[in-house]
């Protein structure tokens, strides 16, 4: 009816309604086409309310398809409308304020794209909103987004845990579990980055746990992601292919593009160890994958593809190529302040030169 007349402000109102409903299915495709046509429609109506819902949903959704410059630039006019109207602590019809929301897209996206020095006090400030809010489920999703920023950089991990332990806390005592279980993934990154691969496993399984039955597979496949890292380290590399497999699948389902990168080029780092006779394919596998956070901008797990690509090189006996791949890392990493991954590319680069 409302297209039919041509009611643009209920059009722009019931296509944030759509998007808000298809983000939180992990239907980022679909919650993306409804948010630009409710951006389109709150422009000619000068809905602002709906503008705002708009573009909160779209630049998630954009996030979780691995498109953050887009993300970035949408998250920038809904900040910019909130701003100009003087309403940060306003939940615009949706239940919860969405300030802060746009705030943890603009600093994650800030991240992804390598940009941790902007990324990271962005995603600080973003708590202090939630909390003046005071809305336990922002709060969360605030606190585990500080917590997967910092294990994505791997240079802070004493206030990851600290961010993390407060994500845990405020996502069961509002039963959120999706961000439950995405704290329970961070929390086990941040301790198979310490190298304690039990912990590392059993957050793991605490996350898929808690997946399993629900609708939203967005981020599952960062858990799965981290069983099989875990597998690989511990010499299970059967189970760690079985465990990758899974995260590809659930980064198809999810349209998560740049998770599906990143766990194409860990496949393709157990693939080659499991048999050295397959180079060839693990070395193209892990190439797809970096190719792939190449076109998306995403240059922390450019930089851990590289690396892994030098490490397979050096267990395949490929000295110059290692030697450029692993050069190449820590020079990405050097730039973004990646302490843990410096390391290790370091410790490559001294094993190849012994």
């Amino acid at each position: 009816m409302a297209e039919e007349i041509g009611d643009s402000s209920s059009l722009a109102k019931l296509y944030a309604f759509m998007a808000h409903a298809t983000s939180f299915k992990g239907d980022s495709a679909r919650c993306v086409e409804y948010g630009r046509k409710s951006l389109m429609e709150a422009e000619r109506s000068g809905e602002i309310e709906a503008a705002v819902v708009a573009a909160t949903n779209v630049s998630g959704s954009l996030c979780f398809r691995g498109d953050f410059t887009k993300a970035l630039e949408i998250a920038k006019k809904g900040i910019l409308l909130i701003d100009k109207n003087g309403r940060t602590m306003d939940n615009f019809g949706t239940g919860f304020p969405l300030y802060p929301a746009l705030m943890v897209v603009h600093g994650y996206s800030k991240a992804m794209l390598g940009e941790f020095a902007e990324g990271e006090p962005c995603c600080e400030q973003m708590i202090r909103f939630a909390m003046e809010a005071k809305h336990p489920r922002t709060m969360a999703v605030a606190e585990v987004v500080c917590g997967l920023v910092s294990t994505i950089r791997g240079k802070d991990l004493e206030s990851c845990f600290k961010h993390l332990e407060n994500g845990v806390r405020y996502s069961q005592e509002t039963g959120f579990v999706p961000y439950l279980a995405l704290a329970w993934t961070c929390t086990g990154w941040a301790h198979w980055l310490q190298g304690n691969l039990e912990m590392a496993k059993d957050y793991g399984q605490k996350a898929a746990s808690a997946q399993r039955g629900g609708e939203m597979t967005a981020m599952s496949a960062l858990t799965h992601l981290l069983l099989g890292a875990v597998g690989t380290d511990s010499g299970d590399l059967a189970g760690a292919r079985t465990s990758m497999e899974e995260a590809l699948r659930l980064a198809h389902v999810s349209d998560e593009r740049y998770i599906e990168g990143r766990v194409g080029v860990w496949l393709g780092k157990v693939m080659g160890k499991a048999d050295t006779s397959q180079a060839a394919a693990a070395e193209e596998r892990i190439l797809q994958g970096i190719r792939l956070l190449e076109q998306l901008q995403i240059k922390p797990w450019q930089a851990e593809g590289h690396l892994l690509a030098g490490e397979l090189y050096s267990d395949t006996g490929q000295e110059q190529k290692a030697l450029a791949s692993l050069m190449k890392a820590q020079g990405m990493f050097q730039e973004m302040e990646m302490t843990h991954w410096l390391s290790r590319s370091q410790r490559a680069l001294d094993r190849l030169q012994v």
